[in-house]
Order: structure tokens, then C-alpha cells, then sequence
């Protein structure tokens, strides 16, 4: 089994139940984070690394950011297994 890592970032909290959008999702998986923008990456070694570089711009100082990856199980034909979901971060920048 192959495993989709879907980085979903996002200015908001939601809460949505991801059976509601994918048969294949966990009941109990909810999406909490808006979509945004999200990248995707194939999990090597049942893990995968995002990074997102953040300019050092005053502006951007107490800008509230949330993320959620959503890992997409999947069999050899690349053909949908099980969708789960991790928790969700906030990040809040120039502030720790």
C-alpha cells in the first residue's frame, strides 16, 4: 500500500466531516482546516516532510495560519483505501 499526504493550510478553523465528501474516510475524520491552498506528497517510509517558508515581513506579524495533513491510503492500482485525518495546528507568526 502507497500512501497520498494531503497538507491541507488555511487562514480558518471548519470542521467537515470527510465521509460527507469521501466514501473511503474513517467516520470520526473531520477536516479543520479551510482549503486554502494544499500541496500533496507520497509518504516514503510511512512518513512524509513538508516545509513552507515564511518571509520575515512585519506585515505578516500575528497572522493566525492553520494546518492539517490528510493521508490518502492506497493499493497498487493508486485506487482509494481509507482516508484518515491528523489533528490541526495553529501557528500565529512573530509570536511564540
Amino acid at each position: 500500500l502507497s500512501c497520498l499526504a494531503v497538507r491541507v493550510n488555511g487562514y480558518s478553523a471548519t470542521s467537515l466531516p470527510l465521509t460527507n465528501v469521501f466514501p473511503e474516510a474513517l467516520t470520526g475524520c473531520n477536516l479543520l482546516v479551510t482549503p486554502d491552498f494544499v500541496d500533496f506528497q507520497f509518504a516514503v517510509g510511512g512518513s512524509a516532510q513538508f516545509s513552507m517558508p515564511l518571509p520575515n515581513t512585519p506585515a505578516f506579524a500575528g497572522l493566525v495560519l492553520h494546518q492539517q495533513v490528510v493521508p490518502f491510503e492506497l493499493d497498487a492500482s493508486l485506487a482509494i483505501v481509507e482516508i484518515t485525518a491528523t489533528n490541526a495546528v495553529a501557528l500565529t507568526l512573530g509570536t511564540f
